[in-house]
């Protein structure tokens, strides 16, 4: 994405009674407890951020790979041309 962008991941499961909680970086991100999770608008520090999903029931629970946000920065021009003759 780039910046001021959202970025949705999905996860697929199956089972009854299924509970999603979402990480970023390994730490449970607060209120991501369903399906999909949406993040915020990405900013150029997000590049590299991983999300995965642990889903639980009364069974157990299993853990998502983790899948890695990449923000694309547009280019910024750092020094203008000079003319010449």
């Amino acid at each position: 994405v780039v910046p001021g962008v959202t970025a949705t991941f999905t996860v697929g499961a199956t089972g009854t009674g299924l509970a999603y909680q979402w990480q970023r970086n390994g730490a449970n991100v607060a209120g991501a407890t369903g399906a999909s999770y949406t993040t915020p608008a990405a900013v150029a520090g997000d590049d590299g951020a991983t999300f995965r999903a642990i889903v639980t029931n009364l069974a157990g629970s299993v853990t998502s790979a983790a899948a890695t946000l990449n923000v694309i920065v547009p280019p910024v021009i750092t020094a203008q041309p000079a003319g010449a003759s």
